[in-house]
């Protein structure tokens, strides 16, 4: 775990407990430096222990920050959506 980018976020003031912590789940759930995770907001939500909304908007806010990065995910035969993917920046 890259102690310097838990440094950086924790001490950032914008950020609410909310963004702090799924941003360390986040990082948690990532096999390596240069991997992704796929989680749902529902995942998030009920791991991190808030609203689905409320990770939603979390997770928003650290994309803006440039703190995580997402990647949509679709299933290429259905075109229906997967879980997205996400990852440390």
């Amino acid at each position: 775990m890259d102690e310097n980018k838990i440094d950086k976020v924790m001490k950032n003031e914008k950020l609410d407990v909310y963004a702090k912590i799924i941003y360390v789940y986040v990082l948690r759930q990532e096999k390596d430096d240069n991997s992704e995770c796929r989680l749902s907001y529902a995942d998030i939500a009920k791991n991190v222990g808030c609203s689905v909304r409320k990770a939603q908007y979390s997770v928003n806010f650290l994309i803006e920050h440039n703190h995580l990065k997402k990647q949509q995910r679709y299933d290429t035969n259905t075109r229906g959506k997967l879980r997205n993917a996400y990852s440390i920046i």
